[in-house]
């Protein structure tokens, strides 16, 4: 093989492929210095980059858009724990992050759009997918968990009417949970009102009056407490004693799920 079938650039610094290799077209080099097909992507993102980039999808706008302005491509990648930019701004709240990322070209899904308060679009994706009343963000959150932490209570009743389930097995966030922590009384009151546990663990084994008492949401707490008794002189006895409708044999089933 001669190097009449590379071009230019090709030869400067790149890896020469393997003699033995049929060629076709020209080629380039990489930004990590390989040589490559000239139609094949020349960017290269570490795995790094992108994980640096979905954590502050989480909460760091200013960087965000830093990083974007930089490297557009990131937009979509997944973090090496399977999360993309979006799934973290919206399982975060952060509907600033989120909709800049939607601006910029990132898809809307069902969990995203529910975080957002947009009805039309979930009730759309709904009919289009009537299944994706199942639908997970990341850390196989539910998709009921995320108009929860927007306190949209109108979409979590639609969610709930296409059969989102209000309760999930421990270990994982569920819609209390992320009521509780982002301080959404009312959605709390109707989250109980339609049976949700307040007796489950989340990944960190709180349960969402915890997660209440760590960011000091009073009104929220003064509503989980009578779940949890108090021994007589005023000790919390530490541990909770679910109400019948809670006991294990009637709302669990054989895989412990609710």
């Amino acid at each position: 093989m001669t190097s009449d079938n590379l071009s230019p650039q090709g030869l400067a610094g790149g890896t020469r492929p393997d003699d033995d290799a049929a060629l076709e077209g020209e080629y380039v080099v990489s930004d990590d210095g390989e040589l490559m097909p000239i139609d094949a992507p020349t960017t290269h993102l570490s795995q790094e980059l992108i994980n640096e980039f979905v954590v502050a999808a989480h909460f760091d706008f200013d960087k965000v858009k830093s990083m974007l302005a930089e490297r557009y491509e990131l937009l979509n990648e997944n973090a090496a724990w399977l999360e993309t930019p979006i799934q973290a701004a919206a399982h975060t709240g952060r509907a600033d992050i989120a909709e800049f990322l939607l601006e910029q070209g990132a898809p809307l899904d069902i969990c995203t759009a529910a975080m957002l308060g947009r009805a039309d679009d979930v009730r759309q994706m709904l009919n289009d997918d009537p299944g994706l009343y199942e639908a997970v963000g990341a850390h196989n959150i539910p998709v009921m968990y995320f108009p929860a932490i927007a306190g949209n209570i109108p979409i979590a009743t639609m969610l709930l009417s296409a059969g989102a389930a209000i309760n999930v097995e421990d270990g994982r966030s569920s819609p209390l949970h992320g009521a509780a922590s982002f301080g959404q009384t009312e959605m709390v009151k109707w989250l109980l009102a339609n049976d949700a546990n307040p007796y489950t663990v989340d990944f960190d084994g709180k349960t969402p009056l915890e997660r209440a008492q760590q960011r000091q949401y009073t009104a929220i707490i003064e509503l989980l407490q009578p779940f949890f008794p108090v021994e007589e002189g005023g000790t919390d006895t530490g541990e909770a004693q679910p109400h019948e409708h809670f006991k294990e044999s009637d709302s669990m089933n054989a895989d412990g799920q609710a």
